[in-house]
Formats: C-alpha cells, sequence, structure tokens
C-alpha cells in the first residue's frame, strides 16, 4: 500500500469533521438554497431534506443577524465549497453585466447614435416645448446670442462638463463676449453719428439668473436628447449653474413716493394706477388687464385673474405670470377712491351717450374702458415722471414698497391693510408740507 502523501495542514482536508460556513456566507443561502438542494439530491451527498433544513435556518439566522447562530449552522465541506462556487459565478455574472453596459455607455459616448449638432437639438427643443410668447423670445435670444456662437456646431455626444463651464465662465467675464481692447458700445446697433452716448467698451458679466435661464434650457434640451436616444448620458447633470443672488428690489423711499403720488395724482386716473401698483404689488399687465367684474367695491376685494403680455407692437391678454388668480385686501381708503374712480369711468361714458359695463377695463383711454392700456406705454410714463422729479426707481421696484423686504417680518392682511392706511395719511401730510411750500 502507497503512503498516504503528508497534506499541508492549511489545505487538509478531514471528511468526518464537520464543516462551519462563515456568517458571510449564511447571508447567500436564500440565493443558492434551491441549488443546493438540486445539486446536493443529485451527488447523493447528503439528503435534501437536511439541506432545506440547514439553509432554512441560515436564512432566519441572517434576517434576525445574529451571528452566533449562523456561526453553528453546519453543512458538509462539498457543499459549502459548491455554495462558494455559486456565489462566485453569481458574482461573475452581475460584474460582466456591469461591465457591458459601461462598454456600451462608453461606445455610445464615442460614436453617439447621431450626428444632430446642439444647435439642431435647441431648434428642436425649444419648437416642441410649450413656452409662452415672452418666454419663447426670451429664451430664444440667450440662445442665439450666448450658445450658439460656442456650442451650435459642436455635436450633441460630443459636449463634456468641462466645455459648459468653459462657457459659464465666458459669460460671467463679459456679456458681449469681447475679444479685443480699444471696442466701443454704440447706443444703437443702427447706422449713426457717435455721441457721448456711444462709449468705450466695458466688460460687464451676464447676470446669473440669465446665466441660470441658460442651464435649465440646456438641461431641458439634453433630457429630450438623452430620451430620443440620441446620447446615453445628460452632461448637464454634473454641471452647476451659479448660484441665485438674493432679490434687492430697492423700492423708492417714503419722501420718493410722497413726491411720486404728488406728481402723479395730477392725473386722477393715472394716480389710481400708481396708487394701487404701491399698495397691492401687482404687475403692471395685471392692473391693464383689470375689469370692473374682478372688483368687488362692496367687498373690498379685486380678485385678479388676467394679465396683458405685450412683445413689441404686439399684446394680448393671458394668465398671470405665475398661472394663478389671487384676491387682494383693500384698505377702506382705496376703496374710497376706486369707487370716485368708478364714477369718473361712468361719467365719461354718460358724455358720449355709451354705457360702462362690467366688462370695461379699470384703467383705459376709450370712454367705454373697450380698450386696455398699454404695459410699455406705463413704463415710459412712469419712467418720464420720475426723471422729472429726479428719482431713479421704475414702476417694478414701486411694486415691492410694500413687499416683504420692506415691511420686515410683517403678515397678514390685517397688517398689510394698517400699512396702507398709514402710508396714505404719510402721503396726505408730506403732500400738504409739498403744496404749502
Amino acid at each position: 500500500m502507497n503512503p498516504t502523501p503528508r497534506q499541508d495542514p492549511k489545505t487538509r482536508f478531514n471528511p468526518k469533521a464537520p464543516r462551519r460556513l462563515s456568517v458571510c456566507s449564511i447571508t447567500v443561502a436564500p440565493l443558492v438554497a434551491q441549488t443546493l438542494i438540486r445539486s446536493c439530491s443529485w451527488r447523493g451527498q447528503t439528503s435534501a431534506v437536511s439541506v432545506r433544513a440547514a439553509a432554512s435556518k441560515s436564512c432566519r439566522a441572517a434576517r434576525t443577524g445574529c451571528a452566533s447562530t449562523a456561526a453553528s449552522t453546519q453543512l458538509p465541506a462539498a457543499d459549502t465549497t459548491f455554495a462558494r462556487q455559486c456565489r462566485l459565478a453569481c458574482a461573475r455574472r452581475e460584474a460582466e453585466k456591469v461591465r457591458t453596459r459601461l462598454l456600451a455607455q462608453i461606445d455610445e459616448r464615442r460614436n453617439p447614435r447621431t450626428s444632430a449638432t446642439v444647435a439642431q437639438l435647441l431648434d428642436r427643443h425649444l419648437k416642441e416645448s410649450r413656452l409662452g410668447t415672452n418666454t419663447a423670445h426670451t429664451y430664444r435670444g440667450l440662445v442665439d446670442k450666448h450658445v450658439l456662437p460656442f456650442l451650435g456646431r459642436h455635436r450633441v455626444g460630443s459636449i463634456e462638463p468641462d466645455i459648459v463651464d468653459s462657457l459659464y465662465a465666458e459669460l460671467q467675464r463679459c456679456r458681449e463676449h469681447c475679444s479685443s481692447r480699444g471696442r466701443t458700445d454704440h447706443r444703437t446697433p443702427r447706422p449713426h453719428d457717435c455721441d457721448d452716448r456711444c462709449r468705450p467698451h466695458q466688460c460687464r458679466p451676464l447676470a446669473a439668473s440669465s446665466i441660470r435661464q441658460i442651464h435649465w434650457i440646456l438641461s431641458g434640451a439634453f433630457r429630450r436628447a438623452v430620451r430620443w436616444r440620441w446620447i446615453a448620458i445628460n452632461p448637464l447633470t454634473q454641471v452647476e449653474p451659479p448660484s441665485q443672488p438674493p432679490p434687492t428690489p430697492r423700492p423708492p423711499t417714503a419722501e420718493e413716493a410722497a413726491k411720486i403720488l404728488e406728481a402723479a395724482w395730477t392725473d386722477p386716473d393715472w394716480g389710481m394706477l400708481v396708487w394701487l401698483t404701491m399698495v397691492t404689488g401687482q404687475r403692471r399687465g395685471e392692473l391693464c388687464a383689470l375689469r370692473w367684474r374682478h372688483v368687488d367695491l362692496p367687498g373690498g376685494i379685486p380678485h385678479l385673474q388676467r394679465s396683458i403680455g405685450q412683445r413689441g407692437s404686439l399684446t394680448w391678454e393671458k394668465d398671470t405670470k405665475t398661472h394663478q388668480d389671487r384676491r387682494i385686501v383693500l384698505d377702506p381708503e382705496t376703496l374710497r377712491l376706486l369707487a370716485e374712480h368708478r364714477k369718473r369711468c361712468e361719467q365719461r361714458a354718460t358724455a358720449v351717450e355709451v354705457e360702462l359695463d362690467d366688462e370695461a377695463f379699470v384703467f383705459s383711454l376709450a370712454p367705454d374702458g373697450c380698450r386696455h392700456l398699454i404695459p410699455d406705454s406705463v413704463t415710459q410714463r412712469y419712467r418720464k415722471m420720475s426723471q422729472r422729479l429726479g428719482i431713479k426707481t421704475s414702476i417694478h421696484k414701486l411694486r415691492h414698497y410694500l413687499s416683504p423686504p420692506a415691511t420686515g417680518k410683517l403678515k397678514g392682511p390685517t397688517i398689510k391693510v394698517a400699512i396702507r392706511s398709514m402710508l396714505w395719511q404719510c402721503v396726505r401730510s408730506v403732500s400738504y408740507d409739498l403744496s404749502s411750500t
């Protein structure tokens, strides 16, 4: 008989000695239990019942997290080896799936399914997006001026996050993308004779809000490209736009507001519009679209539902900017002024033998109130009035006079009504002082 060769103690195997499964091995028992049962039954190494009992006990140990119970579960050494092989095979299959998926993504990045350029992607994206007239015009202007000159001819699949970061850095350097010194900023792009309004160029960064809008446009366009299977990964997910700065409306002071109202009330209709802008904080388009059916004079609560949009000489009636209608609580003094404005409108309609119905606009140059005011005309008239008074402001800043930054932490309709009443008393006293001087 040949002597039994000596074996290394680390690799020596004793078939009579029980083998113990580690806690790590037991946790995979639910995945390989059925495989163990079938394999062990075929090999005849042990009964399927005993293996099923051991696997069930291992599953309970894994679920409860009891290491001692798991460590005490025993299976034959051949079963333990087969379980290890099953784990390795499963790990290889999962690794192969991940490798295949990554290789497919890399291949799609190197060889995208389309040769479309960024300009073509943005054109289709803007056409298929459901945008308002002003929003679509604004987005098109941003794309044509700030995106297409840099990225328009690049293929969609070649855009990387660092390219977009370089674009944002250029926009933060100069909004005009100047390339040389000695440039002049002309007052108009049309042929003209230069004067003091044509000044040497000074680089000014593009506003953070505009860069964020560009980021939203690009992000939405590349999301569509992923959905259309043009590219595999959206590079804009790895790009950070500049943070949004806190709003600084800078409304006029109380003294400036008193001077503005004093000049506006020379025309009662114009003074009423300026007063409502100051005390309610509504946008110019919302006040231009206000109809008498929206105003509940007995209840003192106007209902704002519509707005007037404008692009050049084109005007149209639309939803509010936030697409939500609002109700506003007015103070007694404002209600009295609004009732007087209603009487003036009725007197003008009666003078030309027409009727002022509830569909008439609150602010209109027509006697019957059939035509609304032009928003840009309202802005121009307010700007000229402020320039005559020597006040640098705009009607957009005026609507923030009673906004939270101006009133601190005060909230609630009752407090706002009280503030409006106090403002009216202040304006009347300041107006009296100005008229007496």
